[in-house]
């Protein structure tokens, strides 16, 4: 968020495009990771509460 609020302060010189850019390439590949494990956790508890 700070690098596309120095962009647009700056005029979206290209640095800042390309860290914006590549901040959110970075955001969709790594965020969903977490997300999956996290799921995939709680599907196993339920599953353990309901065999109990």
């Amino acid at each position: 968020m700070v690098s596309f609020g120095v962009a647009l302060v700056t005029g979206f010189e290209g640095f800042w495009v390309t860290l914006c850019v590549a901040s959110l390439l970075v955001a969709v590949v790594v965020l969903p990771i977490p997300i999956i494990i996290w799921y995939g956790i709680r599907a196993a508890e339920r599953e353990d509460r309901a065999e109990v």
